[in-house]
């Protein structure tokens, strides 16, 4: 499982890096929608158009930049202290700091929907259709999550190997992650927040925080029971990752088909 999980880590992260690159070179926002048309003259690219747009939007906004680079400085100067103050518990210390940045990055994925919210017009006249579009921001959101937390978990690793300790078991931590970045998908369709509006931001932090806690509230109770019942520990924690971005995806169609019906 910590083979797979990493993997799928570097995966989501080298897609979301390439097809975000040219926003975090600087493209002009009239450039935006006009390379996302380029996409729609290529059959079946009505997803990584919707992709793009979602994460270059994200990606060119200064917030979001500065507010990682200090998600980033704070975990690196935790994990910093935890190796050299604690080295008998950094590896534990370097979970909980992994665990902190995904939570501290989390207003990337809550914000990608509320922060495209003025494109519509673009998506209402593109030749994209519902379905498209939906799993076209869930992965924009969840991308842009990914994408974020690599940045700071770089950060609050390198002291842990520059001592020479051994990481932590990656595994259930990337599942963790990836379900935290998951939910703060859902819930940024769920309650919608841009970057500038602050009580939105509220808003949508405080449904993220209720749905994590019911989360691990849950997902402990359940998982040791499908353990006894003879299912593989490893293959519970993808069934309950894959259950959450089922649920994602569930909640942001009808958010959107809501939205267009009204």
């Amino acid at each position: 499982l910590q083979l797979t999980s990493g993997l799928l880590l570097l995966l989501f992260a080298s897609v979301g890096a390439w097809i975000s690159l040219p926003a975090l070179l600087g493209i002009p926002e009239q450039q935006t929608f006009s390379h996302a048309g380029l996409w729609f003259r290529v059959p079946g690219s009505g997803f990584a158009a919707v992709l793009s747009v979602g994460l270059k939007r994200m990606g060119r906004n200064r917030s979001v930049r500065r507010h990682i680079l200090f998600v980033a400085l704070v975990a690196g100067t935790l994990s910093c202290l935890a190796s050299s103050l604690l080295p008998d518990v950094a590896q534990v210390a370097l979970g909980g700091v992994l665990l902190l940045a995904a939570v501290s990055v989390a207003i990337v994925p809550l914000a990608t929907y509320g922060a495209n919210r003025d494109s519509n017009w673009l998506w209402r006249s593109a030749p994209v259709s519902f379905a498209t579009y939906v799993l076209g921001m869930v992965g924009a959101g969840f991308c842009a999550g990914i994408l974020a937390v690599v940045v700071p978990a770089t950060m609050a690793t390198l002291p842990l190997l520059w001592i020479g300790g051994g990481l932590p078991e990656l595994g259930t931590i990337a599942v963790i992650v990836m379900v935290t970045l998951l939910m703060a998908t859902g819930v940024g369709f769920l309650v919608p927040c841009g970057l500038e509006n602050t009580s939105e931001q509220v808003l949508s932090y405080a449904a993220f925080g209720a749905s994590l806690a019911g989360f691990f509230a849950v997902g402990p109770w359940v998982a040791p029971r499908l353990v006894v019942l003879g299912f593989p520990e490893s293959l519970v924690e993808v069934g309950l990752a894959l259950a959450v971005a089922g649920l994602v995806i569930t909640v942001a169609s009808l958010r959107e088909y809501e939205r267009r019906n009204t």
